[in-house]
């Protein structure tokens, strides 16, 4: 009796996604380079004085983002402005507040909780730097979005919308394709060049019909253009996705990492007093001989 055919099993999509969050050492080490451990070691020591400092600085960003996000919004558009801004505010509004209320949350857990080692301090950085990025991208769609229907109109508005979501979705797909080390048949790079060069096409045809047909404001029709900047936002999240994803596993291997790109610990923990308080990465401890004490400082530099 013949015996039935197996069939080589094929991933699902579901799979890759979970995947993603449980690979092994050796898994990721092939997806991490040098050139990423070296963004790791770029991290600086910063006191508690220092880092207030930026704190005070970035809250100008964190009401601005809040502003820009929640302002247009409540403002005076005519008809069709202001029918567009209630269903923003509804939806838009809240997710504004809620990642810009994160994203104070987060500098100032970066002000009170210090740097234990070089891995934490690149893992807060990325992931503020990618909480930054989704506040700014939820701030200037009311913005955006009000300008482009008023000024455009809302056959362009959705077409620009279909090709920025298309954008989105396309990101995601290349970038999980990416970790799993799968080619595609086009780079990440061509993508945006060519997304945004459609973008921008699109918008200089319909600032000059609007200037010229329409007579209306030049400043005014430019502002209509805004949604251009989401393809280069886009990109930007998730390169910032991307580093987030890469520092976390440096972080959980650490100790294999720094045996591996030959790290000293004293640079690791940032000097040799914090690097004797933790059992030894690199150089690594030779064999006969003990793992050395905090009392024994001087040894383990």
């Amino acid at each position: 009796m013949a015996q039935p055919v197996k069939w080589p099993k094929i991933p699902l999509e579901s799979e890759w996604v979970h995947s993603m969050f449980n690979q092994t050492y050796k898994q990721i080490s092939g997806y991490i380079s040098r050139k990423d451990i070296n963004e790791i070691l770029k991290f600086s020591y910063s006191n508690f004085f220092t880092k207030f400092g930026v704190f005070i600085l970035a809250m100008g960003f964190v009401f601005g983002l809040y502003v820009v996000g929640t302002g247009p919004a409540q403002g005076d558009w005519g008809e069709t402005g202001n029918r567009v801004a209630s269903i923003l505010i509804n939806i838009v509004g809240p997710l504004v507040k809620i990642s810009d209320g994160i994203f104070f949350l987060m500098l100032l857990a970066w002000v009170v909780i210090p740097y234990y080692n070089r891995g934490i301090a690149a893992v807060q950085g990325s992931l503020i730097g990618l909480v930054w990025c989704l506040t700014t991208f939820f701030s200037l769609c009311s913005l955006s979005t009000i300008a482009l229907v008023i000024v455009q109109g809302w056959i362009s508005f959705f077409i620009q919308l279909a090709i920025v979501l298309m954008y989105f979705c396309v990101s995601i797909y290349m970038w999980i394709m990416k970790i799993h080390t799968k080619e595609t048949k086009i780079g990440t790079l061509k993508v945006t060049i060519v997304t945004l060069g459609v973008m921008l096409l699109i918008n200089f045809v319909m600032i000059i019909y609007l200037v010229t047909c329409k007579h209306i404001n030049f400043y005014f029709s430019l502002a209509s253009a805004l949604i251009v900047f989401y393809v280069l936002l886009i990109a930007i999240m998730f390169y910032q996705l991307d580093r987030t994803y890469k520092m976390i596993y440096i972080q959980k291997y650490n100790r294999q990492f720094r045996i591996a790109y030959k790290i000293p610990d004293k640079k690791w923990w940032f000097t040799a007093k914090r690097a004797v308080k933790h059992p030894r990465g690199y150089p690594p401890v030779e064999e006969g001989t003990k793992e050395p004490t905090p009392k024994e400082g001087n040894k383990h530099g």
